[in-house]
C-alpha cells in the first residue's frame, strides 16, 4: 500500500486494464509505504522489512525545508539537515502465528533496523490487539515524543512498544501515520485529536543493544 501524491507526480504507467494492480508510482511523490499482512510469523517479518528497505534504497531526492513547491527552492528557509520528505515504512498486520510473542516480533524489529542507515529503517510495527513498535526521542522539554525522521535524522531514538491497550492499535499507528503526512505534505493540524481524542499513550521498554546479529529464521 502506498501513501502517494498525485498532485504534483503524474502516475509513470498505468496498469494494463482497469483492474491492473501494477502502477508504476515516482518513489519521490510517495511518503508512506506499508506491507500489509494477515499473520506475522518470523519469516513474514523479515520478508516484509526486506521489501520495505528495499523501497526505502531507491533514489529518493530529500525535500529541504525551503523546498516550498516542487520547482520552488527558497534556501532561506532551509535548517541544516532538517528534510521534509522522509519515507514513513510500516508493517501492519492483523495478528500473529499462536507459536510466537508481539515482544519477541517487536525486539526482531529492532535488532534489523540497528543493522541499517537512519534512512533505510522501517519505522513502525502494528499487530492489531497485540502492540505496537516504533521509534521516540525527547524533546527539548524532556518529554517523550514520538520521532518524526526528519529533524531528529541525527540524533539518538528510543525503541519503543505501546502495548498497555491492544484493542488501540489501529488508532495509534493512524495516529503517526496522520502526524507524519500533516507535517510532510498534508499541513492539516490538529485533525486527528478531532476524531479521536488524546494521543495515545505509550510505555518505554529497553531492547538489548547489543543483540546486533539477526539469525535468519527458517
Amino acid at each position: 500500500v502506498l501513501i502517494y501524491n498525485g498532485i504534483w507526480a503524474p502516475v509513470i504507467k498505468l496498469g494494463a486494464t482497469e483492474e491492473s494492480r501494477r502502477i508504476h508510482f515516482p518513489i519521490e511523490a510517495i511518503y508512506a509505504i506499508a506491507e500489509i499482512k494477515q499473520t506475522l510469523t518470523y519469516r513474514v517479518l523479515d520478508r516484509a522489512m526486506e521489501k520495505l528497505v528495499t523501497a526505502a534504497r531507491l533514489d529518493r531526492p530529500n525535500s529541504f525545508y525551503g523546498q516550498i513547491t516542487e520547482n520552488q527552492h527558497i534556501t532561506n528557509f532551509d535548517n541544516e539537515g532538517y528534510i521534509l520528505n522522509p519515507l514513513f515504512s510500516i508493517i501492519l498486520v492483523a495478528g500473529i502465528s499462536n507459536r510466537v510473542k508481539f515482544d519477541d516480533l517487536a525486539s526482531r524489529f529492532f535488532a534489523i533496523n540497528r543493522q541499517l542507515r537512519r534512512d533505510e529503517m522501517v519505522k513502525m510495527l502494528c499487530v492489531l490487539d497485540q502492540g505496537v513498535a516504533f521509534y521516540s526521542k525527547c524533546s527539548e522539554s524532556s518529554i517523550s515524543v514520538s520521532a518524526d525522521f526528519s529533524i531528529d535524522r541525527f540524533q539518538d531514538l528510543s525503541e519503543t512498544i505501546y502495548d498497555e491497550n491492544p484493542s488501540d492499535c489501529f488508532y495509534h499507528f493512524y495516529w503517526y501515520l496522520l502526524e507524519h503526512l500533516t507535517q510532510s505534505v498534508l499541513y492539516i493540524h490538529g485533525l486527528a485529536g478531532k476524531y479521536g481524542g488524546a494521543k495515545p499513550q505509550t510505555r518505554y521498554v529497553t531492547v538489548d543493544p547489543s543483540a546486533t546479529h539477526v539469525k535468519p529464521v527458517h
